[in-house]
């Protein structure tokens, strides 16, 4: 008995330490983990903005670029030296103005104000709002205005702004800024106005952007209204409009002893950079600012590049391999409850003698017909991993693999979520419905009225909420407005698209055909830079080929209406969304083959009492004819991948 207990104690103990190594050894590969995959990421874009920067001519004694998030440098030129800032100083004195008092505030201009060099903008008895002051302060670079500012706030807080100016330097350590004068306009003595490095005021930009951003953003702005809507004033930065980028602050500076300067952040793609140029020529400064602000676009477009192709290909493998791994779960599951179709087709009522020759109808009993599940639980998962690593568990890592975006996924989300519960309930009734009505799922007209009410659904959407009413049409210059008949012309489209979805006749073909289509589409809203999009896309990509490893010839399942009403209605959010409906026609080419010939054989044989087809659709044409299912198959394949790669060409010059 004390054996035991000791034994039990021991191995107690032992699984306590293993536990506890676990654990320990867990922590610490995270951390490594995390902290070489860091420094390896910080050498890579090291080495991207070395080669990018390198033998960057520019005049100015000294400039830098710096990513702010981080605070990484991509690129300096005697970024700690301190130099000479003239009237860049102003965004110092207008930030400790904005810090203490109200912009709201009226402010009476004095004689002293207009008497600065450089003055004349504003005259002596003028009254403003302190935000207009700061508006020309920032913009045209009014010493009188910022003067003004000075003066009152001296006035009303009973402290020099300059040496409350020196003080917000040095509380934020900002060691190389120093100021004499509020404007930046040397002393009386010649002493410089303010002095600072490169590097200090692309410190106090990123100060500007968490503290008061649209204050600032003032300063962005190329021209303002002055006196009246008929006269304007113009920005200083004469470059405002060759950068390239959002600019979300400006300020320029410019006297004969310090020479140009410029100081702007930009923003893209949701990162900030501040771009500092000092000690250039008076128009040299805005051609260095455009020089660096090109090798800035050049950096960004290689790694947003790299990180969007990334964002394409890694969750559409991820989509892939999780259907990969389901769908042996999955089919062993449809099997063991049998869900298939309940009866195979007998009648005249619902086959031809020519269908009946070229398709066993028993097979469809034999095969489940809900294999369209694998698609779309491959991207939900898929989708909800990401999320959930990204948003959840914060690991930057994965953060850049998210998809999920309001104004890009959402519907196309919703589109393919509605589609196939509507599909499954269909097929469900298919395979468990008593015999009567339901045996094969909904009827015609209910299916349609279906359809047609998810088509309004997703009209409205667009049409009131989007405010979308018009379409293009390649190579038309100006798009076409359809005003509200936008909504019936998004119904049309959404039915018919969803009557291609006859093409699920033989194994592979469907899978194939669509896999194709939501590649070009991918491509296509790539180009477009709707990078969550085109994601989007990829990912239900992966889930189609995933479906489709396991139903070429001869299938473990059908795609059924879970998969094709799914699959139809995402596409069709995506047709829009993108602003390319009509280049479906070329993309999707079999898809509309199959479904105009269904229509004229209908049409044919009600009207003219005659065939147009051995058998509709098209596909069974081809079979009547004699062609195998493979060779049917590979060809529909080869015709959709050409027909997706004219597309994505049209899109392009279009």
């Amino acid at each position: 008995m004390m054996r035991k207990i000791i034994n039990k104690e021991l191995f107690l103990n032992i699984g306590k330490f293993i536990f506890l190594v676990l654990v320990l050894g867990a922590f610490f590969f995270d951390y490594n983990y995390k902290s070489n995959f860091e420094k390896e990421t910080r050498r890579t874009e090291e080495k991207n903005a070395k080669s990018v920067f390198e033998n960057t001519d520019i005049l100015a004694r000294g400039a830098i670029v710096v990513r702010l998030s981080d605070d990484f440098v991509l690129y300096e030129k005697n970024s700690d030296k301190p130099m000479e800032l003239a009237s860049i100083t102003k965004l110092f004195n207008d930030f400790v103005f904005v810090s203490n008092l109200p912009l709201s505030m009226d402010i009476k201009v004095s004689e002293a104000d207009t008497r600065m060099y450089g003055a004349g903008v504003i005259s002596p008895g003028e009254n403003f709002k302190a935000l207009d002051l700061l508006q020309m302060s920032l913009i045209v670079s009014s010493n009188d205005a910022t003067s003004a500012l000075a003066r009152s706030y001296g006035e009303t807080i009973g402290r020099n702004i300059v040496l409350d100016m020196n003080s917000f330097a040095s509380n934020n350590q900002l060691e190389s800024i120093y100021f004499n004068t509020p404007t930046g306009l040397p002393t009386d003595g010649g002493f410089p106005g303010g002095v600072g490095s490169p590097r200090d005021i692309a410190k106090m930009l990123k100060i500007i952007n968490e503290t008061y951003p649209d204050v600032f953003f003032l300063s962005s702005y190329e021209r303002i209204p002055f006196f009246g809507p008929d006269e304007v004033v113009l920005n200083t930065n004469k470059a405002l409009d060759k950068i390239g980028f959002k600019v979300l602050v400006s300020k320029t500076g410019y006297t004969d002893s310090s020479g140009g300067g410029v100081a702007v952040l930009v923003e893209n793609e949701g990162e900030k950079y501040a771009i500092v140029v000092l000690g250039s020529g008076y128009t040299e400064r805005f051609d260095d600012l455009v020089i660096l602000s090109n090798k800035l676009r050049i950096l960004c477009y290689n790694q947003n590049m790299i990180f969007s192709i990334a964002k394409l290909f890694v969750p559409a493998a991820v989509s892939f391999f999780i259907g990969i791994l389901i769908t042996p779960r999955l089919t062993a599951f449809m099997y063991k409850k049998k869900l298939w179709k309940g009866r195979a087709r007998k009648d005249q009522a619902e086959m031809s003698m020519a269908f009946s020759k070229i398709n066993n109808t028993e097979e469809e009993v034999k095969t489940p017909r809900v294999g369209g599940i694998i698609i779309w639980a491959s991207v939900f998962i898929t989708t909800a991993s990401l999320w959930i690593l990204a948003r959840g568990f914060g690991l930057e890592e994965i953060v850049k693999f998210d998809f999920v975006s309001r104004s890009q996924t959402y519907i196309p989300f919703f589109g393919l979520l509605l589609g196939a519960m509507v599909g499954l309930a269909d097929d469900l009734l298919v395979i468990f419905a008593k015999p009567g009505k339901y045996i094969d799922g909904f009827p015609r007209k209910t299916m349609t009225l279906i359809v047609l009410l998810i088509g309004a659904i997703g009209a409205f959407w667009f049409y009131y909420k989007l405010g979308m009413n018009s379409i293009s049409v390649p190579f038309v210059s100006e798009a076409i407005s359809l005003g509200i008949f936008f909504i019936p012309f998004f119904i049309f489209t959404h039915y018919a698209i969803f009557t291609s979805g006859v093409i699920d006749g033989i194994d592979g073909l469907a899978g194939g055909v669509m896999a194709s289509v939501f590649a070009s589409f991918g491509a296509i809203a790539f180009f477009q830079n709707q990078i969550d999009i085109a994601a989007f896309c990829t990912v239900v990509l992966g889930g189609i080929l995933a479906f489709l490893w396991f139903n070429i010839p001869p299938a473990r399942f059908y795609l059924g209406e879970t998969g094709m009403l799914a699959l139809t209605t995402a596409l069709t959010t995506i047709l829009f969304m993108t602003d390319n409906v009509f280049i479906i026609l070329i993309a999707g080419l079999p898809l509309v083959a199959t479904s105009v010939s269904s229509t004229v054989q209908i049409i044919s044989k009600k009207y003219f009492k005659k065939k147009v087809f051995l058998v509709a659709p098209l596909h069974h044409h081809f079979e009547a004819l004699g062609w195998s299912r493979a060779k049917i198959t590979m060809r529909y394949w080869v015709i959709s991948i050409v027909c997706s790669i004219t597309a994505i060409i049209i899109s392009l010059l279009s």
